[in-house]
């Protein structure tokens, strides 16, 4: 009788401190001022996450709680902005205290090849990638590449034109994946190869 009552109250204690330690994780936001969806104690804000399109979700907070909020992703916490001066002064400005972008899927992070991918690896070895790649993406660069890619921007809109008026849907997954074709081929590659509106190319079709 005595153990019995023994390992009821160590469970009954168990439980307390998971359920403070777990009320206390989830309340990282809170605790730095940055507002957003309550989460579940056992989920955080995943179901309501994943219980509808990603941009219908994260468009429906940010009516809610402004231009910058906080969710949680099961455990992982994660912010979004769409204040342009925000993600400046953390992209440029204090760019050397954000090397890594925190824990994603656990899937992508145990495959093999893909956790050491730029997506995922972090640390020391982030900064050996980035620093092999930093020479094509410099200032000089960028500026060369902008005239290539106003072009096939001013393409991608021009095509989107005719369907302005027709009152019906596009397609715009298919587009989007020619403009992206368009702008690695010549921005990465020097490609000068026109993928917008040949939707039977080799490389989009693969």
């Amino acid at each position: 009788m005595l153990v019995t009552g023994a390992l009821l109250l160590l469970s009954v204690l168990l439980l307390a401190t998971l359920l403070i330690w777990r009320r206390w994780h989830f309340s990282y936001f809170e605790r730095i001022g940055i507002p957003g969806p309550k989460p579940s104690l056992i989920w955080g804000n995943l179901k309501e996450y994943h219980s509808m399109e990603l941009y219908k979700v994260i468009g429906k907070w940010l009516e809610q709680y402004g231009d910058i909020f906080g969710f949680y992703n099961g455990d992982a916490p994660f912010v979004v902005s769409r204040d342009i001066n925000f993600v400046e002064h953390i992209f440029v400005r204090d760019f050397q205290n954000f090397v890594d972008r925190g824990f994603t899927m656990m899937t992508d992070q145990m495959h093999p090849d893909l956790k050491k991918s730029i997506m995922h690896i972090g640390g020391s070895a982030w900064k050996s990638i980035r620093s092999s790649v930093t020479y094509g993406m410099s200032a000089n660069k960028l500026k060369q590449m902008m005239p290539h890619l106003k072009e096939d921007a001013d393409i991608f809109v021009k095509s989107l034109e005719k369907h302005a008026d027709t009152g019906k849907e596009v397609h715009m997954l298919r587009k989007l994946e020619e403009l992206s074709m368009d702008y690695v081929a010549r921005g990465s590659f020097g490609i000068d190869d026109r993928f917008q509106g040949n939707p039977g190319h080799p490389l989009i079709v693969i």
